[in-house]
This record gives C-alpha cells, structure tokens and sequence, in this order.
C-alpha cells in the first residue's frame, strides 16, 4: 500500500500511535497466551465434559486475538519498511489514514467478529444461569443484533476510498453500536451476577459456601470489557484518533474478559473468597429448576 500523497494539513502522528498501541496490544496479547491454556484446562480437566459451544467460542476468539496480532505487526511492516513510504514526509503517519486498503478493512472485520462472539458468549452464560430460559435473552439478543448491523454499517462508510477517520458519516454510526455495546455488556453482567446473588440467598440457610465471590468475580470480568468499550466511545464523541487507534488495544480484552472469567470461577480465584477451594466452572451451566423444585440443593457449583 502506497501512501496518499502529502497535504497541508495537520497529521495526527498514526506511526507512532499504532506502534505503541501494537506494544500495549502485544502485553495483553500475552495475557491471553497465558489464560487460554488454562481455560482449557478449567474446561477440560476439572470438569468431566467440556460445554460444546463454550469451547468452540474460546477457540475462535483466541483465533481472532493471534490473527489480529499478526495483521498490526504486518501494517506496521509495511509503514516502517516500504523505502516510497520512509522516504515522503509523514510517510508512516500517512500509511495509517488509508482506511480502505485490504489491511485496516480485515482488521476492522476481525474486531466486529471478536466483539460480536464475546457478547454472544455472554448471553449464553445469562441463559444457562436463568435456568435455559429464552424469555431472558430475548432483548440482549436484540440489542446485539442491533449493535452488530450499526458496526457493520460504520465499518463500510468508514472503509470507503477516499474516507477519514474524521469528519466521517460513519462517526454516528459506530457511536450508536458502541453505546449498544456497552448496554449488551453491563446488562447482561448484572443480570448473570444478580441471578447468582439470588441464588445464594436462597441457599444461604442450607449451603456453607457462598456465591459472592463468583457474583463479584462476574461483575469485574465483564466491567473490564465495558470500561474500556466506553474509553472508545468518549474519544470518538470527542473527534479523538485515539478512538480508532484504541480498537488495536481492546480487542484483546475482548478476548481477554471471557478466558480470565472461565479462569477465575474454573480455579476458585474470586474476589474476596480466601476459604474456598477451587470451584468448577460449571457454576455456568447451574439451573433455576434446583431451586424451584424446593428439594434443598443449590444449582451445581461443585469443587
């Protein structure tokens, strides 16, 4: 990709934005190397069977955080090593405002895809802890799919020839599918940790271990995600570069937040929780009819 030709204007400085964001990218990134095989564990040796789906979503999202990887390093290789780009002023700087080359167009795909699978995992785990029970999920689903039509539409006005990253008809757009986003986010972490907080007080009478630790562990898991989903948000309403430049970051907590909350409840690692062993994450798939059924036992959160 050859870079545009030079204006009189002013030029966010993009080489070096993307590079230390590849540097952050690349720390979280190593994070993740360190909590997929470990969820792996969790899913595999501390439970008799692994959840289908769940193992095939922290596949593919890990999947996603190494390609995405490779694409930022393969775009900074191209900024830093093409003799044409070196050699024209702001060259590297001007590389990165190409949004519709083959690259930033991927790697705008990827992070649509990664987000979308982190909240679809999400809204299983709200489903499987409200007992299987469609009706819950109905409005995050809905939501979500409301959130990935506005990303997609950003994503194409965004990657047009020609297009910038500001002004950019495209702005509003991601506006509105960040803020479902984070809707999809907080929303549902609540809902999976009050249904959790309710559990365990109906079963505080008759169950030694507590689900608080689980409860707060689910709502720190999933603030992660949101907190930083509303960092992007802020910076893009404010006409901020760093709102685009940022996606190279949080798309590895995208990957991030679902693995450390498989690690933390699989490995007993709860907020507050010095007594309990290690609990199996099959707090995951604990049903409401335990409950209901009036028979004095909680839904499964074995060790």
């Amino acid at each position: 990709m050859s870079a545009p030709p030079t204006a009189d204007i002013v030029i966010p400085p993009f080489g070096r934005m993307y590079l230390d964001a590849t540097w952050v990218q690349t720390f979280f990134f190593g994070i993740n190397c360190v909590l997929f095989p470990l969820s792996r564990y969790v899913l595999t040796t501390r439970r008799q069977t692994a959840h289908t789906f769940l193992t095939i979503v922290t596949f593919i999202l890990f999947a996603f955080s190494v390609s995405y990887l490779g694409l930022s390093i393969a775009a900074l290789h191209g900024a830093f090593t093409n003799p044409a780009i070196l050699a024209t002023p702001h060259g590297p700087d001007l590389y990165f405002t190409v949004l519709s080359a083959p690259l930033p167009i991927a790697k705008s795909v990827i992070y649509v895809c990664t987000v979308f699978f982190q909240d679809l995992l999400l809204i299983w785990r709200l489903y499987v802890v409200w007992g299987h029970r469609w009706v819950v999920v109905i409005i995050p689903l809905i939501v979500e799919c409301a959130h990935i039509v506005t990303a997609s539409i950003a994503l194409s006005l965004l990657s047009r020839p020609g297009a910038a990253i500001f002004p950019n008809p495209g702005q509003a757009w991601g506006l509105a599918g960040w803020s479902l986003d984070i809707a999809v986010n907080s929303c549902v972490s609540l809902g999976i940790a009050g249904r959790l907080w309710w559990m365990d007080r109906q079963m505080s009478s008759i169950r030694a271990n507590s689900y608080r630790g689980v409860v707060f562990t689910v709502i720190e898991s999933g603030g992660i995600f949101a907190l930083t989903t509303l960092i992007l948000f802020i910076l893009d309403a404010c006409g901020l570069e760093a709102a685009y430049v940022g996606i190279d970051v949080v798309i590895q907590l995208a990957v991030l937040t679902p693995l450390l909350l498989i690690v933390r409840v699989g490995l007993g690692l709860n907020h507050g929780d010095q007594r309990q062993p290690s609990i199996n994450v099959q707090w995951v798939k604990s049903s409401s009819s335990q409950t209901r059924s009036g028979n004095g036992r909680a839904p499964e959160i074995s060790r």
